[in-house]
């Protein structure tokens, strides 16, 4: 375990613009170069010992570390500009892509006639120990774990939502919370989730007025039983269940934010 630990050690060399990754073994010295990549490319993990990289351009790669190979590399479409956000969740066959990137002052502009947004943390009850989901705009695309293929039609958009990438990854749906408080109302402020399906990144659900209790730390938990094919998000003392009945889904074009 401990040498497989020191082979996922990956060092970024800047050379002009670009990283020049590399795997190092601990124990031969041995270095295996993937190649450069642009100085913007960002990187998270992607399941057990594989790692994904976006670059600004769109091309996704997938590094296998222990064979030390490549997995894939394909060009994802309709890249947010100027990104600055990456989660990558394994699902099934398919890996989870989501992109965030700066908000246009337009966007600013309208966000602040809002109020006051925040994400929620949606892993499990919130507290004062555990940070805020950040809010991302952007794209999500669904690709094959094996090949790359692109597997929705467009990605789906996100704006200014709260995204948790500790939510459980087993989930049926893409789970995003957000808090908004209303200029100069006297109103608790209002919870805000949108559950898009993992198999079509279409809309299960979107609702912005959920009411919330009075000094409740603003969490969302999130409960599933595959027996009762069910997602229970519970806030305070609300329940929001969505049922699944396991039936063939017919084409849907994705959430558009």
């Amino acid at each position: 375990t401990g040498v497989m630990a020191a082979r996922c050690h990956c060092l970024g060399q800047f050379t002009g613009g670009t990283v020049q990754l590399e795997l190092i073994d601990p124990l031969t010295c041995e270095t295996l170069s993937f190649g450069p990549f642009a100085a913007e490319t960002r990187a998270v993990a992607a399941g057990p010992g594989k790692v994904a990289l976006l670059e600004p351009d769109g091309r996704l790669s997938l590094l296998d570390l222990q064979a030390g190979e490549i997995d894939f590399a394909v060009v994802l479409e309709k890249m947010p500009p100027g990104f600055n956000q990456l989660s990558v969740m394994p699902w099934r066959d398919r890996l989870l892509v989501l992109a965030g990137r700066p908000e246009t002052t337009a966007e600013n502009q309208q966000y602040r006639q809002l109020g006051a947004i925040s994400g929620v943390r949606t892993a499990g009850l919130w507290d004062a120990g555990q940070q805020l989901a950040p809010l991302m705009t952007g794209a999500v695309w669904a690709v094959d774990r094996g090949t790359g293929e692109r597997l929705w039609s467009v990605p789906a958009t996100i704006l200014h939502h709260g995204f948790d990438p500790e939510q459980p990854a087993d989930l049926p749906v893409l789970v995003f919370a957000r808090r908004i408080k209303s200029p100069g109302s006297t109103r608790q402020p209002q919870l805000s989730l949108l559950c898009l399906d993992k198999r079509t990144g279409s809309e299960v659900l979107a609702d912005d007025r959920i009411a919330t209790d009075q000094h409740l730390f603003y969490g969302c938990e999130i409960e599933a039983s595959p027996e009762d094919h069910t997602v229970t998000l519970t806030h305070g003392a609300r329940d929001i269940t969505l049922t699944f009945g396991g039936q063939a889904v017919s084409p849907r074009p994705p959430y558009q934010g």
